[in-house]
């Protein structure tokens, strides 16, 4: 029965138009890709390289004899064979440990992204694409340009139900961490000797960076650069919109790089005043993974080494160095910065890449720049605020220097555009530094066309601004033609699109690469979407011709762990004639290498299946990709403040988003999406998503608001300004936490929590654990250190593995709950490789830890122990814990220390078996993750609050209620 009978069926489809994707296995079909096992030595021992030969000329051997390869072409396979999607390394494992074993038992199922054989030309062919990938991590596409459709034609495909043998693995909720490496996926922990490679040669970077030229000269914002460099020559601040795939991340900071004014220097304005000016770029991203990723492309770009001229900061993680002209950092690291340098000194111009994602940390930071680029920092710091989205309106009226007053110059002062021939050419950018410096083009307007004036509320009528010329595009006559503001004006028949200004603010477009795509609709709601996704995928699978790979977006990790199981399970009993399946996940918790995996090319007669989450809707590009699967839904914050709740809730996309997925399917070619709602509840969508700063706690906001010296929170100059009430729960929780006065006040203790790169309940957890009435800082940092860390257990599937899990863990589980059974965890690590020799990655597996995590969870620990290192009494002594086993005392003291923060994340037991919360008194039940499930404590203390199928408390441990009444301020007690 065909999953879809709207005609989607491709060339190769039956005349009757259907498909059956249950009757295309044959039981009979016979493996071809088993690999020979390795000759054994007979004589004397042979070295690797001899017998990775053996294993090659046998591979080579078979496939001869079995007629896939041309035999009158002598062939060196030692030189012409590439790696596979699997790590050469899992290859060699296969064939060693499970050739001959795999041959006679499953030799009738092909794996589901096993390799397809290669000929010749197929083996040539991949090379180039590898080679071409490499150079380019995903921000390649094709050079041809075509006209932008935000949508193609509309379809509806009714889920036909009745379809057997497609069935979506529920995931068990015991977990929320990685799942364990599949046969078609890399070990967690291959690649990691990459940290340690030997340093490429200058040479060899610069000819890469030759080579990545010719792609650079290939991106639609290239041929924009002068007028963007003009742009900020006239202005302080630019916000651009750049679609996904113009290039916009990756060349706005080289494009202002070499300008004048980033060079370091003492300019004295016409007003006879001295600044200093230049310095680095910054480039903020709301997500670490696009932060390092970006860094790592342009400085590859660049011909530079990662931490010098090109570096990034995140938290827990810093490649930079004084040398740094480009830096990338997320948004919350920025505020960091702020703190110690309030007026972002070393910056030349700061970047605030993604501004549509409306991050608290993106709106705060936005709302200092407005103030420093028309305050201290006039004329001497650039903005540039930079979205994928068209809806950026707000954003430039909310930079406008004099927002609410009438810009517009009267009707009579109309001056000439200045000639072409005028426009500022590098040698007099120091005169148009100098002009900026005075206050830019609203202190000296010579030079720009004035226009008439119009009255409004706001200063502008947005049905009859006209746009001023910016001299690079004089010549295009639909100037002549009102527009709405913040409206772009684009022209087909020429490469540059106008730039209108907003008085101090020029605003800007690049068009991404663009290709129609045809919207598909279920013909009813979906029950269930994970279902729906399974059999979509299939559907395209028999259906559509390869190359062509499909995005999935869901919700997150579970979800991605549950579908990658199916999908791979089913494709299994595929016939070996279809094309192979090649899954991958894809979500912001999974290591860095495993998510780069996604840019691989896709290998011949392969279809690449990515299930990620929104992750992959505007900070990730991914070639390659023909289909798009959207779920239309996505995990999202919500705070209670009345409750003092936050949890994460599987809620509606919206249409914003719901169109920046489909756009995924038409970067490089005419492409697909299959939406898996109806258009009715598309259309019911709201416009936009909600901003975060108006749905999550604003406690760190309000204390970073503080800790800079804005003691009015309430009047700030927010891009949206939360509710009152959200603000009212914020002070309440600073206050109790001892991070402001009675008086709202931030007192030193606040100013030491907020030079922390950890929340405010967390951060007051550690400089209770310095005092020396608990002492016990070590062990508190080591708990935080695996509290930050993702993943750190593996996600099992299968329930053997589960079983063996739990028998492994027992001698780390306590009594006392998860946080001391974390700090076990990694206590009994450290005296393991206490030995100088000993087997780091075994430890892991026979514990079924994640060896990446562990030392993703060792680096965080190093630098909370040097921010530390400034706290009084804390030494090299502090650390010395000598792998002594945790007592019951120091247990006790740990937990008493995170009450210190976490004193309003607890719970009383209830009478139904359950747990009360104590503020709110909300029903709670312990996560099954956790060693407390199914145990009856008399209180709970509790990390995390989720909300899945029902409210679970995750990261327990057992407390008693006279330690919360000591730990919480007085107007808790009486919940106590």
């Amino acid at each position: 029965m065909p999953l879809f009978d709207d005609g989607l069926t491709s060339a190769s489809t039956p005349a009757d138009g259907k498909v059956n994707v249950f009757a295309i296995h044959s039981t009979a079909a016979t493996s071809s890709i088993t690999a020979e096992p390795a000759t054994e030595p007979t004589e004397k021992p042979k070295s690797n390289r001899q017998l990775k030969e053996e294993r090659k000329r046998a591979e080579w051997a078979k496939r001869i004899a079995e007629g896939r390869f041309d035999t009158t072409k002598p062939e060196k396979p030692a030189k012409s064979e590439e790696p596979t999607p699997a790590s050469t390394k899992d290859s060699k494992s296969a064939a060693d440990k499970k050739g001959k074993k795999d041959q006679g038992k499953k030799g009738e199922k092909r794996k589901a992204t096993s390799e397809p054989p290669k000929d010749n030309e197929e083996l040539a062919l991949l090379r180039k694409q590898r080679e071409e990938a490499r150079a380019a991590l995903g921000s390649g596409g094709p050079v041809k340009k075509m006209k932008t459709e935000e949508k193609g034609n509309k379809h509806q495909f009714p889920l036909l139900n009745g379809v057997p043998a497609l069935k979506v693995v529920t995931a068990t909720a015991t977990t929320t961490a990685k799942p364990a490496a599949a046969a078609t996926i890399t070990n967690e922990d291959d690649g990691e000797e990459e940290q340690g490679h030997r340093k490429p040669q200058d040479g060899m970077l610069k000819a890469q960076a030759a080579k990545l030229r010719k792609q650079r000269e290939t991106l639609p914002i290239w041929a924009h650069q002068e007028p963007l460099r003009q742009c900020l020559r006239d202005r302080d601040v630019l916000v651009m919109v750049g679609q996904t795939g113009s290039g916009k991340s990756t060349q706005i900071g080289q494009f202002f790089a070499t300008e004048p004014w980033t060079k370091k220097r003492t300019v004295t304005t016409p007003s006879g005043k001295e600044i200093k000016v230049g310095g680095c770029i910054a480039i903020t991203q709301p997500r670490r993974v696009a932060a390092i990723n970006l860094a790592k492309r342009v400085a590859q770009e660049m011909g530079v080494r990662l931490g010098e001229e090109v570096g990034y900061s995140v938290r827990f993680d810093n490649k930079s160095s004084h040398k740094t002209r480009i830096k990338f950092l997320t948004d919350g690291m920025l505020l960091q910065e702020m703190l110690a340098d309030p007026l972002l000194k070393k910056y030349s111009c700061v970047v605030v890449d993604e501004a549509h994602e409306r991050t608290v940390g993106t709106d705060l930071a936005m709302g200092f720049l407005r103030g420093l680029v028309y305050g201290e920092r006039r004329g001497s710091l650039k903005v540039v605020i930079m979205s994928a989205t068209l809806g950026v309106q707000e954003m430039a009226q909310f930079f406008e220097e004099h927002r609410g007053a009438n810009l517009l110059p009267p009707p009579e002062e109309v001056i000439e555009d200045k000639p072409e021939a005028e426009t500022p050419e590098v040698e007099t950018a120091e005169e148009a530094k100098e002009e900026a410096t005075a206050g830019g083009p609203v202190d000296d307007a010579e030079g720009k066309k004035k226009k008439k004036k119009k009255k409004n509320k706001g200063g502008y009528n947005p049905e009859d601004l006209l746009k001023e010329r910016s001299p690079v595009v004089q010549q295009i006559p639909s100037l002549d033609e009102e527009k709405p503001i913040g409206t772009i004006i684009n022209s087909e028949s020429s490469t540059v699109d106008v730039i209108p200004y907003f008085g101090s603010v020029a605003l800007f477009q690049v068009p991404g690469r663009q290709y129609p795509v045809d919207i598909h609709h279920t013909a009813h709601p979906m029950q269930d979407y994970l279902e729906a996704a399974l059999k979509t995928v299939f559907q395209i699978h028999v259906s559509e011709p390869c190359p062509g790979d499909v995005l999935v977006f869901l919700t997150g990790q579970d979800e991605i762990v549950s579908l990658q199981k199916s999908i791979e399970e089913y494709a299994l009993t595929l016939d070996t004639k279809m094309p192979k399946v090649w899954v991958l996940p894809l979500y912001a918790a999974l290591p860095l290498p495993q998510q780069n995996r996604v840019f691989e090319p896709t290998p011949i007669r392969t279809r690449k299946i990515i299930l990620s989450t929104n992750i992959a809707e505007t900070s990730i590009t991914v070639s390659g990709v023909r289909h798009v699967i959207d779920c239309g839904k996505a995990k999202l914050k919500q705070y209670r403040p009345k409750l003092g709740l936050e949890s994460l809730l599987i809620t509606p996309i919206s249409r914003s988003s719901a169109m920046q997925r489909s756009g995924r399917a038409g970067r490089e070619a005419p492409g697909k999406c299959f939406r898996l709602f109806t258009e009715e509840d598309f259309n019911a969508l709201k416009e936009a998503t909600k901003p975060e700063i108006l749905r999550t706690d604003v406690a760190n906001a309000i204390l970073i608001l503080k800790a800079r010296g804005c003691d009015d929170v309430v009047n700030f100059d927010y891009l949206s300004p939360p509710k009152l009430e959200s603000l009212q729960k914020a002070l309440e929780q600073l206050y109790s936490l001892g991070a402001l006065d009675n008086k709202g006040k931030i007192t030193n203790l606040g100013h030491q929590m907020a030079k922390l790169p950890l929340s405010p309940p967390l951060a007051r957890v550690l400089l209770a654990a310095a005092e020396s009435e608990l002492d016990c800082l070590s062990e508190v940092v080591d708990v935080i250190a695996a509290l930050n860390t993702d993943n750190l257990f593996p996600m099992l599937l299968n329930d053997e593995q589960r079983e063996a899990m739990e028998e492994a863990r027992k001698a780390f589980h306590r009594s006392e709950g998860d946080h001391i059974m974390l700090l076990e965890v990694v206590r009994a690590y450290e005296s393991y490789v206490a030995d100088k020799i000993a087997d780091k990655k075994h430890w892991c597996e026979q514990h079924f830890v994640s060896h990446r995590a562990m030392q993703s969870l060792l680096d965080v620990r190093k630098q909370l122990r040097q921010y530390c290192s400034s706290m009084k009494g804390v030494n090299a002594e502090t650390w010395q814990h000598k792998g002594e086993q945790i007592s019951p005392d120091m247990a006790e003291r740990v937990l008493k220390a995170f009450l210190k923060g976490y004193f309003h994340q607890t719970a009383r037991a209830g009478p139904d078996g359950g747990y009360l919360t104590v503020l709110g008194h909300q029903n709670v039940t312990i996560h099954p993750a956790s060693i407390l499930f199914s145990q009856r404590k008399e209180a709970i203390m509790y990390f995390e609050y989720v909300f899945t199928t029902k409210p679970f408390a995750r990261w327990c441990s057992a407390v008693q209620l006279d330690w919360v009444a000591d730990a919480s301020p007085m107007y808790l007690r009486g919940g106590v």
